[in-house]
Formats: structure tokens, C-alpha cells, sequence
């Protein structure tokens, strides 16, 4: 009987590891199989970000994106009229106001040059309707956010310091007042 015994404890040891040899060749082959599936799958894209708010500065978009966010919350519908601007856009601008008003420093106190423009930086924004501005210039500087021109109520740029201080600067009579 010892030799049967032992017989049959060999027998289910070998039965043992031939079985746990099958699981971990099975293993590796769905491993492989996954490894396949991933290098064939398509590459993740990130979500698109939307138009009104490319171009802006990470800061700028989420700061506007909260604000927003609260608007709605508050029952008021807002968006950007205007956002990031290339330099060749805010040239275009610049050189159509200098067209309108007469000359350079006139121009100056609608439209910058794209070198000291906000918009070009993308910490810019403007917003409208005219209800959304003023929600956003009520909530003083909460998101980042604040009007800085008294001629431009549509007119928002953005720095940390403001939601941070939860304040914003006193206005600047227009865009001349920027060196």
C-alpha cells in the first residue's frame, strides 16, 4: 500500500502542476493577446477643447469655464465674443481702429497692438451679452476674472492674483493707460 500511496500522491502532484502550468500559459497568452490589442487600438485623443476658449491660457480657461459654469448655475447665458487673437488677428484689428479713429493713439484706446495685447497673451476675454458682463464684473474678482477698462464692459482679462484676493484692480479709463 506505501507504494500505491506514494504512487498516487506523485500522480496528483505531477496532475497539480501540469494544471497550474496550463493556467499560467493561458495567462500569458490573453497577456499577449491584450499586449497585440493595445499596440492595434487607436491612439487616445484628448477631448477637443472648445472654440471659444482655445488659445487661452490654462488659467485663463478655467477660469472662465467656472465662471460660466456659475453664470448658468444664476441663470445667466454667457459667452466670449472674443478670446485668443493671433498677433496677425490683433494686428488686423489694431490697423482697422487706427483706419476708424484717425490715427495710432486714438486706436489705442479700443484695440492694442498685438505686443501689449491681452488677447494675444491669451489672458483676455470678452463676454456678452451685456447681463453676463455685469454678473461677471459682480463677482469682483471670485474667478480670476475682472473688467479693466471703464470704455470696454465687455472686457475681462485674467491673473490668480485676483481670485486670490478675491479683488479686482481699479479701472483704467481705457487701454491707453497700459505702457
Amino acid at each position: 500500500m506505501n507504494v500505491n500511496r506514494t504512487t498516487k500522491t506523485s500522480i496528483a502532484i505531477v496532475i497539480m502542476l501540469l494544471a497550474g502550468a496550463a493556467i499560467v500559459a493561458a495567462l500569458a497568452v490573453r497577456h499577449d493577446q491584450a499586449a497585440v490589442a493595445a499596440q492595434q487600438a487607436e491612439p487616445a485623443v484628448a477631448a477637443p477643447v472648445p472654440r471659444e476658449v482655445a488659445g487661452l491660457t490654462p488659467g485663463t480657461r478655467r477660469a472662465y469655464l467656472r465662471a460660466a459654469e456659475a453664470a448658468e448655475t444664476d441663470g445667466v447665458e454667457m459667452h466670449i465674443t472674443s478670446g485668443h487673437r493671433t498677433r496677425k488677428e490683433q494686428l488686423a484689428e489694431f490697423q482697422e481702429a487706427v483706419d476708424r479713429y484717425g490715427s495710432a493713439e486714438q486706436a489705442r484706446k479700443f484695440v492694442l497692438p498685438p505686443d501689449k495685447s491681452a488677447h494675444v497673451k491669451g489672458l483676455a476675454v470678452d463676454v456678452g451679452p451685456r447681463p453676463a458682463a455685469a454678473w461677471l464684473e459682480d463677482t469682483n474678482g471670485k474667478y480670476g476674472l475682472c473688467r479693466i477698462y471703464t470704455n470696454e464692459w465687455w472686457h475681462f482679462e485674467y491673473s490668480s492674483r485676483y481670485a486670490r484676493e478675491r479683488r479686482c484692480p481699479p479701472l483704467k479709463p481705457d487701454a491707453t493707460s497700459v505702457p
